[in-house]
C-alpha cells in the first residue's frame, strides 16, 4: 500500500491509501519498464531533436556576429550631425549671394559696350564691375562648396558613401557621353572673350615709350588698306555689315553676336566654291551641306551652323546688299535674328555671300540634315 496526500486548503491534509495493484498499473508505463531497445530509439530522438535546436540557435548567433558590426556601421557617423536648424540661414545667404554674383557677371557681360562707354580716367567700367562680380562668385561659390562637403561628412555611413557612389556613376556617364555633356562648356570657353575682364585702359596715345616710327605704315601697308576699304568683299567690310547686323539685333533685344573665324572661313570657301562650280544651293554638287561640312573648318558636333547664301546676278557680292536681301526674306531673316545664336560671321566671293549663325543647339536652327535640302 502507498499513501497519497491531498491539500483541501488550509493547514487540512487529508492522506489517502492507495492499493498497490493501482499504484503498479499508473506506474507501468514508467521509460525503465521500456525494452532498452526502445529506451535508445527515444533517448536518440531526444538528443537529434536538441542538436538541431542548438546548430539553429548557432548559425542564428553567427548571423547576427555578422549582421549587427555592419548595421551598427551603416547608422553610424564619423562626426556630429548637420545642424539644420543652424546652418540653413548661412546656406541660404550664401546661395543668394552667389546667385546674386552670378547674374551681376551676365548682365555686364552682355552689356560690356555700353559699360565702358562710361568714362572713368584709365578704368573700364565693364572690365571693374566684371572682376568684382566674378571674385565674388568665386568666394559663395567656394563656400557653398565647403558647407556641401561638411554636410556630406556629417551624414551616416549608409547616405554618405550612397551618394559618392552616385556622384562616380554621373562621372562615368558625363566621360561616355562627353561630347554632348562636354562641348557646350568647351563652347562657352572658347566663346567667352577673357579680355572684356581688363580693368585697365592699355595702349594710350599717351604713352611715353611711343615709337614714332610706329606710326608710319608702310607703301605696302596703304595699298591693303586701300584694297581694304575698296573690296566689298574684304574682311573689312564683311566686318562692317556684321556690325551692322550685331545693331539690328541689340534694337531688338537680342545678343550680339561675336565674329567667329571659324563660321567666316566656312562662308568664303561655301561662296567660292558656288563660284568655281557654278551652283546657287545650301547642297554641294555631291550633297554635302553645313552639318556634313563643319567638322572641316574645326566645328565640334555639338555646335549647330544655319546657313543664309545670296548672289548677285553680275559684278561683285557686296554684303551689304546681301544683308538687305536676307532681311527682306522671311527665312533668312529667323537665321539672321535667331536669339539661341552665338557668334557667326560674314563671308563672300565674286558673286556670292554667305552668312553662317552658330548655336548650341544640336536641334536647333541649322540643324536638319542635308536631305532636307533636296
Amino acid at each position: 500500500m502507498s499513501r497519497e496526500i491531498i491539500n483541501t486548503g488550509g493547514n487540512k491534509r487529508i492522506v489517502r491509501e492507495i492499493p498497490k495493484s493501482k499504484e503498479t498499473k499508473e506506474n507501468s508505463g514508467s521509460f525503465e519498464d521500456l525494452p532498452e531497445e526502445k529506451q535508445n530509439e527515444i533517448l536518440d530522438k531526444i538528443t537529434e531533436e536538441h542538436e538541431k535546436k542548438h546548430s539553429h540557435s548557432k548559425l542564428k548567433s553567427y548571423f547576427y556576429s555578422l549582421y549587427d558590426p555592419i548595421y551598427d556601421w551603416l547608422k553610424s557617423r564619423e562626426h556630429n550631425s548637420y545642424s539644420y536648424k543652424h546652418r540653413l540661414g548661412y546656406v541660404l545667404t550664401t546661395l543668394f549671394l552667389f546667385a546674386l554674383s552670378i547674374v551681376g557677371l551676365i548682365l555686364f557681360y552682355t552689356n560690356v559696350d555700353k559699360l565702358n562707354s562710361i568714362s572713368l580716367w584709365i578704368f573700364k567700367l565693364a572690365g571693374v564691375l566684371l572682376l568684382i562680380s566674378l571674385f565674388f562668385a568665386i568666394k559663395y561659390g567656394y563656400r557653398l562648396i565647403k558647407e556641401i562637403i561638411n554636410w556630406l561628412k556629417r551624414q551616416r555611413n549608409w547616405l554618405r558613401y550612397l551618394i559618392i557612389l552616385l556622384l562616380i556613376l554621373f562621372l562615368w556617364q558625363t566621360y561616355t557621353q562627353r561630347e554632348t555633356a562636354l562641348d557646350p562648356l568647351f563652347n562657352f570657353y572658347e566663346k567667352t572673350n577673357f579680355s572684356y575682364f581688363n580693368p585697365v585702359i592699355i595702349g594710350s596715345t599717351n604713352n611715353l615709350n611711343y615709337d614714332k616710327s610706329e606710326s608710319s605704315p608702310s607703301v605696302s601697308q596703304l595699298w591693303d588698306d586701300i584694297k581694304q576699304e575698296v573690296d566689298p568683299t574684304s574682311l573689312k567690310s564683311v566686318k562692317d555689315t556684321f556690325e551692322k547686323l550685331n545693331a539690328l539685333r541689340s534694337e531688338k533685344g537680342l545678343r550680339r553676336l561675336s565674329w567667329d573665324d571659324r563660321a567666316y572661313n566656312m562662308a568664303v570657301a561655301r561662296s567660292k566654291d558656288m563660284s568655281d562650280r557654278d551652283y546657287f544651293s545650301h547642297l554641294t554638287p555631291e550633297g554635302e551641306c553645313m552639318q556634313t561640312l563643319k567638322s572641316i573648318y574645326g566645328f565640334r558636333s555639338g555646335e549647330t551652323v544655319a546657313e543664309n547664301i545670296w548672289m548677285i546676278s553680275g559684278g561683285i557680292a557686296d554684303p551689304n546688299e546681301a544683308l538687305n536681301s536676307w532681311i527682306g526674306s522671311p527665312g533668312h531673316y529667323a537665321n539672321l535674328f535667331y536669339e539661341d545664336h552665338v557668334s557667326g560671321a560674314i563671308g563672300c566671293y565674286s558673286l556670292y555671300c554667305v552668312f553662317n549663325g552658330i548655336n548650341n543647339d544640336p536641334y536647333g536652327l541649322g540643324a536638319a540634315p542635308c536631305s532636307m535640302y533636296d
